[in-house]
């Protein structure tokens, strides 16, 4: 859904263009990590950057363990409907490079215009579960939300 650099969606359906820049982030290893930045058009023409549910950071990463193709963590946006979501996907468990199971969190964003101090917009957590059985890598594990409803 998303191609490196600048997407341009209407994450927020305001019917104006919002950007989703997808971009690497090279930290010197066998797989740098790729990460998402969210910003929604404000109605001054300026720009809101979302930040990462539950942190102080604005870039979601993924995580691979370092030197393999074992990816332990990553989200995707999805769309179902007129609604965006953004999935997060954890692998959990003592023995990262094993099969293991896969914790998932399913964002909506949330608008909010009344919390001085408290972003325009955030990703709020609205739905979270576990595979339905272990993978070695959340690349696989992504595959059961094609069979899930995102929207409760």
């Amino acid at each position: 859904m998303l191609t490196p650099g600048a997407n341009v969606f209407d994450i927020n359906n305001d019917g104006c263009d919002d950007y989703i820049m997808l971009a690497q982030f090279d930290n010197n290893t066998a797989y740098p990590n790729r990460g998402m930045s969210f910003f929604i058009s404000r109605p001054d023409g300026g720009l809101s950057i979302v930040p990462v549910a539950n942190s102080d950071h604005f870039i979601w990463f993924d995580y691979w363990l370092s030197a393999s193709a074992i990816a332990i963590a990553d989200t995707r946006l999805y769309r179902a409907g007129a609604q965006y979501y953004l999935v997060s996907a954890h692998k959990t468990g003592d023995d990262l490079l094993d099969t293991q199971p896969v914790s998932f969190n399913v964002y909506q964003l949330n608008e909010t215009h009344h919390d001085p101090g408290m972003p325009l917009y955030s990703w709020q957590v609205m739905k979270t579960f576990s595979s339905s059985r272990p993978y070695l890598s959340v690349d696989q594990a992504f595959s059961e939300i094609d069979h899930i409803n995102l929207s409760y």
